[in-house]
């Protein structure tokens, strides 16, 4: 599969020629499912469509492939990644012992400001899941874990788990989407969010461990189905 031509691949307002931009707009469309895996990125269309340069373009591919976003295969060019059940198994391992420990913090109380703002960011995520809106859903998703887990205040957990998130929503967007598993995953996001309100720290790690588990189960499921 190739990339398909004109293409709008950078963010608004950005700049064409730089290579972050042209990053930016390839992420958003591999995790809005525009560009799924197996999609071969072809240099010339991205070329065309964003008016970059060849030099940042590649050093965009360069960028997506240090990330895992995407493979560079020898004579077949750069292609978005696929992942193997095994390899879904390890990512949602890497991302419940992270996460798991991100929460570790929250043994009181939550302070009200904080639970006032995780509540307005669930509220733009059930927009998001209500307008099937995947890329507003993957932005909403990561400002409310990553609202949760600033707790932790340790900025190298916040980026590891900030890098797998980005892995899993890969995964997400290749898979059958569900609106069952969307309805689930906002209920666990209020749950988390009162045992955050209440400082309870045991039912804040079992609602964050079963929530990973049951989209990691999901994934593999449609996988080898």
């Amino acid at each position: 599969m190739r990339t398909a031509k004109n293409e709008d691949l950078t963010e608004p307002g950005g700049h064409g020629g730089q290579w972050q931009a042209v990053y930016e707009g390839l992420q958003k469309g591999i995790i809005s499912g525009k560009y799924r895996s197996g999609v071969r990125l072809i240099e010339d269309d991205i070329i065309e469509a964003t008016g970059a340069t060849r030099h940042a373009v590649r050093k965009a591919f360069d960028e997506l492939v240090r990330l895992g976003l995407a493979v560079r295969y020898p004579h077949r060019g750069v292609q978005v990644r696929s992942f193997s059940e095994s390899e879904i198994w390890q990512i949602y391992e890497v991302r419940e012992c992270l996460e798991l420990k991100a929460i570790s913090y929250y043994t009181e109380p939550a302070a009200k400001e904080l639970v006032r703002k995780l509540k307005a960011v669930v509220s733009d995520h059930e927009r998001a899941i209500a307008n099937n809106d995947l890329a507003e859903m993957y932005l909403q998703n990561n400002l409310l874990h990553e609202a949760i887990y600033q707790r932790c205040e340790n900025q190298f957990l916040l980026e590891a788990i900030k890098h797998h998130s980005l892995l899993s929503h890969l995964i997400h967007t290749n898979s059958v989407q569900s609106k069952d598993l969307r309805s689930k995953g906002a209920k666990d996001h209020l749950t988390m969010i009162q045992a955050i309100e209440k400082g309870d720290q045991k039912t804040l790690a079992r609602t964050l461990r079963n929530h990973i588990r049951t989209f990691r189960d999901y994934y593999l499921q449609h996988l080898t189905s």
